[in-house]
Order: structure tokens, then sequence, then C-alpha cells
């Protein structure tokens, strides 16, 4: 039966998945399935998601956050009017519209109210549950369906001269980034229950995320797996072995399915015959795009410590924005997170991601203590480092879904931690 928090985090659920799926009509477009999908559902829903958190916080609790993360959102907040600031001269310096600004500063704002929800309604293991089941496996459930979907039926979309899964959100390093999140949260779900199910499960995604293509996200995947079985010591338990034959056999027919893709797909990062970087490789693309967007900064000494302002990196050089810089080099985004951090708020915000991110492994092993698996999302922390050189992640919907479930696993485990470890946890 669906009252008080439950019913709060089943609606939130829903919206969630909501969300996620606006995505849809552009993917079956370029699978070919409809036409001319012209949606702007992915707005409207993010403004039905955060709409709903702020009601809920507001009317529902107090704002149930510590001290020092109150100071924390004082700090962003400051930071971020000072970086508008700076974003609105680059923007009418280059007769750019403003709108832009906005829609990127509503991408944080969105993960900071994210984070004051769950703190406010994940209270325990029971909440933290209903989100698995509410979202999470519903979730899974139809990103693999319609992934096989597109597999059975050869409707690949064409990147690079590629063919590879979309999954529902018309990007393929998209589904990527997701499978890859949810591997990690697959392995935190059934870590007391490694059934079958569990084994076929870990499989079908690692075999699907196979088929997106993505490089950087199959590798740090791979190396999420390689962590988890050495920390569980994998060589040393029979169940390993009793599922290791049906893995290597799928892995196999799907390697040998798209084994002509995977080698077209090589060919263009790469000329497999002198190995250097071929014109079209996305290797040599992302090296020239950051060579661009550095040479965005100049010389001048404000460019490098505060930035060129919040939002630039994703419209400035972006071929689809009035009056952008794309004639300089056509790049939709840094395509690297480490970069995009410094081109909008310069060494200063570099400096204070890095240091967030020292923070946030620190909270990690903190809350380990009373959750020891917590080392699944660690490891998934560590990977995502090694996609944000060739990826942006930060601002975008996969880390939206990712500080939900952090936050919720920490809180959950924070019901039976004393005050003084309280304050830290919430930190």
């Amino acid at each position: 039966m669906l009252t008080g928090n439950r019913s709060i985090l089943f609606v939130f659920a829903l919206i969630l998945n909501l969300r996620l799926l606006t995505e849809l009509p552009r993917a079956m477009e370029l699978m070919g399935w409809m036409t001319d999908s012209g949606n702007d559902y992915n707005r409207i829903a993010s403004g039905l998601l955060l709409g709903y958190c702020i009601l809920l916080i507001f009317f529902k609790r107090k704002i149930n956050v510590s001290l020092s993360f109150r100071i924390v959102i004082i700090f962003l907040f400051f930071f971020f009017v000072v970086s508008t600031g700076i974003a609105i001269r680059t923007f009418v310096l280059n007769d750019m519209p403003l709108n832009g600004i906005l829609v990127v500063l509503l991408r944080y704002f969105i993960e900071i109210v994210l984070a004051i929800f769950i703190l406010n309604f994940v209270q325990n293991q029971k909440d933290l549950d209903n989100l698995f089941s509410f979202f999470f496996k519903p979730a899974l459930f139809f990103f693999v369906v319609f992934s096989m979907l597109q597999i059975t039926t050869s409707s690949y979309g064409d990147v690079q001269g590629v063919d590879r899964i979309m999954g529902p959100f018309g990007s393929p390093s998209t589904l990527a980034g997701f499978l890859h999140l949810f591997i990690a949260l697959t392995f935190y779900y059934y870590k007391d229950n490694h059934s079958y199910l569990f084994w076929v499960i870990c499989v079908v995604q690692y075999t699907l995320l196979l088929f997106t293509g993505s490089v950087a996200t199959i590798f740090a995947s791979l190396l999420l797996l390689f962590l988890i079985g050495y920390r569980q010591q994998w060589i040393k338990q029979m169940s390993f072995y009793r599922v290791l034959p049906l893995a290597i056999v799928i892995i196999v027919i799907g390697v040998f399915i798209k084994l002509d893709s995977i080698i077209t797909r090589l060919s263009v990062i790469v000329n497999l015959e002198n190995f250097q970087l071929t014109e079209g490789s996305s290797l040599r693309w992302r090296w020239d795009a950051w060579i661009a967007y550095l040479s965005l900064l100049g010389k001048d000494i404000g460019n490098w410590i505060f930035g060129l302002g919040v939002g630039t990196q994703r419209f400035i050089l972006h071929p689809d924005y009035p009056n952008s810089l794309w004639r300089l080099f056509d790049a939709p985004g840094t395509h690297n997170d480490f970069l995009a951090v410094l081109i909008d708020f310069g060494l200063l915000g570099v400096g204070l991601f890095v240091g967030g991110i020292v923070l946030l492994f620190r909270v990690i092993k903190h809350a380990e203590r009373r959750d020891e698996s917590l080392y699944f999302i660690r490891y998934y922390l560590i990977t995502v480092l090694f996609i944000m050189l060739s990826e942006n992640y930060i601002d975008q919907l996969i880390m939206f879904v990712f500080v939900v479930f952090l936050m919720a696993i920490i809180r959950a485990k924070d019901e039976t931690a004393s005050s003084d470890d309280k304050l830290f946890l919430q930190t």
C-alpha cells in the first residue's frame, strides 16, 4: 500500500523515470520507427521533477540538512551568481542569446534540489529499497527491452560510420553511461544475493554495453569489474566458475555478431595499418576540440582564473546555437569534464571541483564503516573520473541519477549513526 513516505518516493521515481524516457521519440526517429518527433518533453519533465521536489521539501518537511551543508549551498549560490555575471559578459560580447546560461544553471540547481530531497525523504533502508523498486528496476527493465528490440530488428544508429544502439536516449554514449551506472547499482543491490539472475543481469548489461560502441565506457566498466572481482576474490569462488562459461559464450556471440562494426569502429578511430589517428577519429577530434576551447581563454589571466562563465562550454562552439563561434571549431561541449570546468569556472573552479571529489571520497569511505558494500559506489566514482576525461557528465541527466542514489545510500546507512557522524555524513 502506498502511504506516507512510500507514496512520496513512488511519485518521485515515476517522474524521474519519465524524465529518462523523454528522449525516446528522438531515439525512435533515429531508429526509423517514427518521423518528425519534434519534442521538447525533456524540459517539461525536468520542470515537473524540480517543481515536485521543491513543493515536497517546503510543504512536507523542513529543509533537513546540516549547518555545514547549508554553508556549502550559500557558497555555491554566490559562486554561481559571480559566474553567471561573467557568462552574461561573454555571451553579450559574442552577441549570443542568454537562455543557454539559464539552461545550464537549472541543471546544477536540479542536482542540489535532488540532494536535499533525498536527505529529507530517504530515512532508512526501507526507503532505499523502495527507491530501487520504484525507479531502478523499471528503468533497467526498459533499457534492456528497448535495446534488445533495436538489436533484434537491426535498428541501429549510424555514428561515425558504425552501427550502434541508441537505447531510449537517442545517443549511444548516454545509453552506455547509464548502463555503466546501473551495473554498479546492480552489484550494490544484489550484494548479498549473487544468484544466477544477478549474473544474467550483469552479462546482459555488459553485452548491451558492447553494442553501444562507447570505447571509454566499455573500458571503464571492465575496470569496474576488475576492481570488484579483485576485492571479492572471485577467483576463489565456485559460483564464479559456474557462471563464467555462460558469460564467455554470450560475449563471444556478441563480438562475433558485431565483429564488422567493431573493426570499423577501430578503423575510424585509428588507422589499423600504421596505427595513426585518422581524420575521422573521435580521439583526434577531441584533441582538436580541447585545443580550440583552450584558445578561447587566450592570454587574459582573468579568463584562466575565473573562466568564461557558467554555460559557456555548452554553447559557445555549438553549431546550432545562434551566433556561436562554431566556425572556429564545431564542438558542442568539451567532451572532457575537467576542461569543461576550466572553461566555465577557471582554475578556481577546477580547484573546487577536485577538492569536492576528494571530499566525496572521504564521505563514502566514512560511510563504508556502516555499509561495507559502498565500495561498489566508490569504485564506480573512480571509473567515472576516467570517463570524464573524454565525456561530459557533471551537468547531465546521468549525474542527476547518480546524485539520487549516492545520497540515498549514504542517508539510509546514517540511521544508526551518532550525532557527530550524522553531521559528517550530511556534509
